[in-house]
């Protein structure tokens, strides 16, 4: 298999085509630059280098922090919290500004999934709940507590902090990280799930996820019914002020192993967003990337289909803060475009030092067509309620011995 080379990938056209005339602006969509903002950013982040960066790597559109957890701009939404280092900078308003110059589409990224706890003290009703009714913390940021998508907060706040930003920047679109996702379903214990539970179940929450209850499976359509009502809403009001904004979600990097039925979301969404960053581990082959990109070309019917890579270590263990080898970045971009979905390159942070080295410029994008003469079904309810066998066992050696795993 041939590898092209960089000057190859990089004399490629960004620029939609007249035969892309009329169609929706992200049908055309060829390649996409995130940058994820730190909270400590707006202290040290040169905006404008970063745009060159991404117009180097000739991508159509750049995702930019925005908030839902940390807010990079001065928001005047109550409980939305403002980075601490933001001062009297305003970070994404300037990368908006700094992206339009340079004639690149914006997709403002939010996350949904958690909040601070003067929301938690104001809005209880809003967060998710233990079995013992307890809040329940991010694992990573204790001070962090996860939202409950029953709650108004998915129906009142999110839609409030959307407003605020089409108000004040009018984004091409909207984007939640790791909401819906693809994985099991989360079993909330609050006053407002329990009585979904019991109304529209017959039953109570389970200690765990139980696909083979039949309570559960009838929670298992409930859910996904809540996920198409707010992804809906959420869209609506991406187009209250500009009628070609869309909302998408985050849907996910579990290859093979998602859990949610995707079919209901392809009907509705614009836009597919993969996000498997990366292997993860050893023993996830190089072509699951493309087994999730064939999956969402199957529910888009010809939709847009990206997939999300990650410029750091995906490895285990897993350390965000170290560049991951450019052959690892390219064999995974050269999955992406194998099968037909966008590259959508991502970097955690504006302190490293930009460089073309893990970049897009070994993925080709060019014109896009399939190739395939054998398809496979793959049932995601199926999948709920059959599981796959445990693998053979694996050794590792460590330290010389030989460890079953």
């Amino acid at each position: 298999m041939a590898i092209l080379s960089s000057g190859d990938l990089l004399g490629l056209s960004s620029v939609s085509s007249s035969t892309d005339a009329g169609k929706p602006w992200y049908s055309t969509v060829r390649r996409c630059g995130q940058l994820n903002f730190n909270e400590s950013d707006p202290l040290t982040v040169d905006i404008d280098a970063w745009m060159d960066y991404w117009v180097s790597l000739k991508v159509n559109a750049v995702m930019i922090g925005g908030g839902g957890i940390v807010a990079s701009y001065p928001t005047n939404v109550p409980y939305h919290h403002r980075s601490q280092y933001l001062g009297s900078r305003d970070l994404t308003g300037e990368a908006i500004a700094a992206a339009r110059k340079r004639n690149l589409r914006v997709i403002v990224r939010m996350d949904c999934n958690y909040a601070y706890q003067d929301a938690l003290k104001a809005h209880p009703e809003w967060f998710h709940r233990m079995p013992d009714g307890s809040p329940r913390l991010e694992l990573e940021a204790s001070y962090l507590y996860k939202t409950c998508l029953f709650s108004s907060y998915f129906t009142e706040q999110m839609p409030a902090i959307y407003r605020e930003l089409q108000q004040r920047y009018s984004p091409d679109a909207i984007f939640t990280n790791g909401w819906p996702g693809t994985a099991a379903l989360e079993v909330c214990h609050c006053v407002n799930c329990k009585k979904i539970y019991q109304e529209q179940t017959g039953g109570v929450p389970p200690a765990t996820t139980n696909a083979k209850s039949p309570v559960y499976r009838k929670y298992y359509k409930v859910y996904m019914d809540r996920i198409i009502e707010i992804w809906k809403l959420w869209d609506s009001t991406a187009k209250e002020k500009n009628p070609e904004a869309i909302y998408f979600g985050d849907l996910g990097g579990a290859g093979l192993q998602m859990m949610k039925d995707l079919k209901p979301i392809g009907d509705i969404a614009s836009w597919y967003a993969g996000d498997h960053q990366g292997r993860g581990g050893a023993n996830v082959p190089i072509w699951e990337c493309a087994a999730q990109g064939r999956i969402a070309q199957s529910v888009m019917g010809g939709k847009t289909v990206t997939n999300i890579d990650g410029a750091y270590s995906d490895s285990q263990p897993k350390w965000r803060h170290v560049s991951a080898p450019a052959a690892e970045i390219n064999l995974w971009m050269a999955q992406v475009a194998a099968c037909g979905m966008v590259p959508w390159h991502h970097w955690l942070g504006a302190r490293p030092k930009i460089t073309a080295g893990a970049s897009l410029q070994k993925t080709f994008m060019g014109g896009l067509r399939r190739m395939r003469s054998i398809s496979a079904i793959v049932s995601r309810c199926l999948r709920l309620l059959y599981f796959i066998p445990r693998a053979p066992s694996l050794f590792i050696v460590r330290k010389g011995q030989a460890k079953e795993s």
